[in-house]
Parts: structure tokens; C-alpha cells; sequence
């Protein structure tokens, strides 16, 4: 049975040796040789010679290993055969290169990295894709190629709104979408497993020296001024168009047109038998995009996070270098050593030891004292604490604060029914925000949905069950899902009158003074 379906028993077995980096050197030039570019006819003898010279190249990797079973002598090459026939002309490294070149070969072949193919006298060399597809992503870790996630982002977001605007031609654009993420993803975790490296070598290193050297040339020198400028100083910030692409989903999601114009491409592109399935073939694609745009609040936390602890060794290891010059340091770093010279053979001493509570002697005078008769409580004044001016100007302060952040109902009411359209339904994204008390208003009616929904007369409860007399906050078929605008980003939600839009002057009062600030 395959591993994976497509890749051999053994295919694993090359990197489980002592010499597991010979095979990656063999392989490494294999692939960039004949499999990376070209698509050439590839020939058994020219794998040999590739291999031949990655063992000249590399002589540390091979010599001395005695752990494998050679080959029989008639499957090595036959010009070294011709030579060892002729009288032995190959020197002893030669004559050992060749040796390894041929058990190199036959283990690859027996492993199931390489295959013959025979067309007469002709013999054919090539990589099963199983194989070939593992050896491309072994070698992308080696080089450890950097996703620029900026472009990504951008590439999604342009995607996404072209197929808003023209679903027939970009329907094929949609499935690059998920491996864009996929590949943004992949992009988000290389950057923490890097910082989550680049922390374990900087805790391993023994000298203060050597960590300076780690954290300049792998943190700063590769980290920070590559995948760091890119993610936070670029315009293409993941943060950035994440809105934009969610808002574009639930647009696309709720077109029946374009669905169905996608859901055709889809048939005609061979994701589905029918239009019901590639419908659905459709929405998974979308939902993967907005779920992986909805998780990268998380990554962004972990990489700060993991930012941060790397600054802050950094920070200690400059703060505290020049204590080891100091007397202090001079002093105690003798007597520390001395203590465990002496404690590691003496190890016994660090045993508990109970220390005897010495016999205290009781006397008359150490008993409890008699009880005393109570004292009558009378009549007393109590001293008022005088209030300072800086603190009474304080408490003003702060009373004039809660007054004016806590607006009239009327005026929330007010505002509210003053742009409400002849439909009494009113989105918040429709909202619009001018002043102080507007944006004073939008969040008292924010408020509303988190306020506590009990009969108790708490002051939000009080204020809530007021304001719901006027009108209902609910999320029910939005149009957008985020509110973002100078004043405020929020989610959106759908504001419903409770009666008919009245009048100035007859059914509500009339909105007070806006005031600027």
C-alpha cells in the first residue's frame, strides 16, 4: 500500500541513515538538473554522472560510511567497467566515488525516488510525480521562499470584485482565490515558526555574545527587515482590505445572479456534474476565503506576541551586558562558583532539616487577662473630612463628564427619526455621523443590543426598555455586515421604527443644537 496513495514504502528511508545529507545534496541536484525547468528525455547515465559529481563536490558527505550493502559489480557504469577491465585505471578515491555513485543510484531506485524506463539498449530515468511533488515542497523549505502577502491580499481583493462585476469572465479566478489564501496562510505560520526559532536558538545560545550575533543577523537581519517591513510597513496590510473582501463576499453570496452565472463556469470547467453542484462547489470556495480573512486577527496576535518576547530578551540582554563588568559581579561570581563545587559532591546537605522548637516556660503573667467591664457608648461627633478645591473641582468634573455623555431620549429619538426614509427602516452604515452628539447618539443606540435585557432598574436597563418603545435593533438581512467610517467601525445592524415617522412640532420634539467640537 502507497503512503499517501503516491509515494513509495520506503520513500522516507534515505533521510533515516547516517548519511541522510548525501541524499539530500544527490537529490537537490537531481531536481535542479533535469525536473526543475526542462523537460527533457533523461538518460541513466547522465543521473549518474549528476551524482558522480555531487560526491566530488561534497566529499565530507560520503567518505567513510560503511553502514549500506554495496551493489553487485555488473549494474555499475560501463566506462568504469571497461576501465576496471583494462587493468584498473581508476585510483582509490575514484574507484570508491564510483562504488557510492552506483549504490546511490540503486537506492534511489529502490526507494521509489527514481525509475528506469527501457526502450531497447535505451534506458530511461525518471521521477514518479508522487515523489517529484514531495521533492518540490523539500526543497521550498531549504530555501525557505518568502510569500509576499501584500500581493496576496491584493490579488484576493481585485479577484473578489471581479467577479461582482463580470462573473462569466472571472469565475476561473475564484479557485485561485483559495490558493491564495492557502498560500497567505502558509506565509502567516512561516513567520511565527521563524520567530518561535529564532526565540529557542537565542535561549540556546551560551554567550552573550553569540546571542547579540543570533538576534542581529536572524532576527533583525532576515525577519524584521523583510517579512516585518512588508506585513507593516507596506499599503497592502492585511488589515487593510480585510473589510472590503468580507463585504464583497456577503454581496456575492446574496446574488442570486451571480451565482448561478458562477455556478455555469464551474459546470463548464469540470468542478461539478450539475449547476446544484458547483452551486455548492462555489460557496465552499467563498466560505474558505471569508473564514481565512475572519481568522487573521489571531495570527497577527501570536506574530506580535511572539514579537515581542524576542524585543524584550533583546532589550534585558543590552540592559543587564554591562552588569558583568561591575564589582558586584567580580565578587559574587567566585563565591557562586565555590558554592557548587562544593554542594554537587555533597549533594545530601540540601535535605530538609527540622529545626527542635525550644521548651517555652508559661507563667502567671503569660495567661489570658481577665475580662473587663464594657464601656457605655454615648453621643459622639463625627469630624467631616474637608474636601480640597482640586478634588471638588474633580468630582465636578466628573458629573459634568456623565451629563454629557448621557443624552435625553428625546434627542436620541429625535436624531434617529430625522433620517429614518418613509420605509421606517434605517441600516447603521446609513447613519450620518456630523457631529459630537451624533456620534454621542449612534452609541447610546449601540447600546442598546449589549444593554441587559431583565426587568431590573439599573440605568442601561431603564434607558434600553425606553428607547425600545421608539424602535426596534436588530441584525436581520443586512446589506453589510461592518460599519467603518471617520467616527466609528463597529458591526452593522437595522433600526425599525415601532410607529409612523412623525412630524416636527406634533408627535416629537424637535432636535436640540448640534454641538461641534
Amino acid at each position: 500500500m502507497s503512503l499517501f496513495g503516491s509515494l513509495h514504502d520506503d520513500v522516507f528511508l534515505v533521510f533515516s541513515r547516517e548519511r541522510k545529507t548525501l541524499y539530500e545534496a544527490v537529490l537537490t541536484a537531481i531536481y535542479k538538473s533535469f525536473f526543475e525547468i526542462s523537460a527533457q528525455r533523461v538518460r541513466r547515465h547522465e543521473i549518474l554522472d549528476t551524482i558522480y559529481s555531487t560526491l566530488q563536490d561534497n566529499p565530507e558527505l560520503w567518505v567513510e560510511e560503511v553502514d549500506e550493502d554495496l551493489v553487485i559489480l555488473d549494474m555499475r557504469h560501463s566506462a568504469f567497467r571497461g576501465a576496471r577491465r583494462r587493468g584498473g585505471d581508476l585510483n582509490e578515491a575514484t574507484q570508491k566515488a564510483t562504488d557510492r555513485k552506483t549504490q546511490v543510484y540503486q537506492t534511489l531506485l529502490r526507494t521509489g525516488w527514481l525509475e528506469e524506463f527501457r526502450y531497447g539498449i535505451d534506458v530511461r530515468v525518471d521521477m514518479p510525480y508522487g515523489s517529484l511533488l514531495l521533492l518540490e515542497r523539500l526543497i521550498d523549505i531549504k530555501r525557505h521562499d518568502r510569500v509576499r502577502i501584500g500581493g496576496l491580499i491584493h490579488r484576493v481583493k481585485m479577484q473578489i470584485e471581479e467577479c461582482l462585476k463580470n462573473p462569466q469572465q472571472a469565475a476561473h479566478s475564484l479557485g485561485d482565490c483559495k490558493e491564495s489564501c492557502q498560500a497567505f496562510i502558509r506565509g502567516m505560520r512561516s513567520i511565527l515558526g521563524s520567530l518561535s526559532m529564532v526565540e529557542k536558538n537565542i535561549v540556546n545560545q551560551a554567550t552573550r555574545n553569540d546571542k547579540l550575533k543570533l538576534l542581529m543577523e536572524d532576527f533583525i537581519g532576515e525577519l524584521l527587515l523583510q517579512d516585518f517591513h512588508e506585513m507593516y510597513a507596506s499599503k497592502t496590510h492585511p488589515y487593510r482590505y480585510r473589510a472590503d473582501i468580507i463585504n464583497s463576499i456577503e454581496t456575492l453570496l446574496h446574488d442570486d445572479g451571480n451565482m448561478l452565472t458562477l455556478a455555469h463556469v464551474y459546470v463548464g470547467l469540470g468542478y461539478g456534474r450539475n449547476v446544484e453542484e458547483a452551486r455548492s462547489r462555489v460557496v465552499e470556495d467563498l466560505h474558505h476565503v471569508r473564514s481565512t480573512f475572519s481568522a487573521i486577527e489571531r495570527n497577527l496576535q501570536d506574530i506580535n506576541a511572539a514579537r515581542l518576547r524576542i524585543e524584550h530578551k533583546l532589550g534585558n540582554l543590552v540592559r543587564y551586558s554591562h552588569l558583568r563588568n561591575t564589582d558586584f559581579i567580580k565578587r559574587a561570581l567566585p563565591l557562586v562558583e565555590k558554592l557548587s563545587r562544593y554542594v554537587d559532591p555533597n549533594k545530601q546537605i540540601l535535605a530538609p532539616v527540622r529545626i527542635a522548637t525550644p521548651n517555652r516556660v508559661v507563667g502567671e503573667g503569660q495567661l489570658r487577662a481577665p475580662a473587663k467591664p464594657r464601656k457605655k457608648s454615648g453621643p459622639s461627633y463625627a469630624n467631616a473630612e474637608e474636601i480640597s478645591p482640586i478634588d471638588q473641582y474633580k468630582i465636578e468634573l466628573k458629573e459634568a463628564h456623565a451629563q454629557r455623555i448621557r443624552l435625553p431620549i428625546e434627542q436620541i429619538v429625535s436624531y434617529v427619526f430625522e433620517q429614518l426614509p418613509e420605509s421606517g427602516t434605517l441600516e447603521a452604515k446609513d447613519l450620518r455621523i456630523e457631529s459630537v452628539d451624533d456620534y454621542l447618539v449612534f452609541i447610546e443606540i449601540l447600546n442598546v443590543m449589549y444593554a441587559p435585557t431583565d426587568q431590573n432598574k439599573t440605568t442601561a436597563a431603564v434607558r434600553r426598555r425606553l428607547l425600545l418603545k421608539e424602535f426596534r435593533v436588530s441584525t436581520d438581512g443586512l446589506s453589510s455586515f461592518v460599519v467603518d467610517n471617520d467616527w466609528v467601525r463597529c458591526d452593522n445592524f437595522r433600526i425599525t421604527t415601532s410607529r409612523p415617522k412623525p412630524t416636527y412640532g406634533a408627535d416629537l420634539v424637535a432636535p436640540t443644537e448640534k454641538v461641534l467640537s
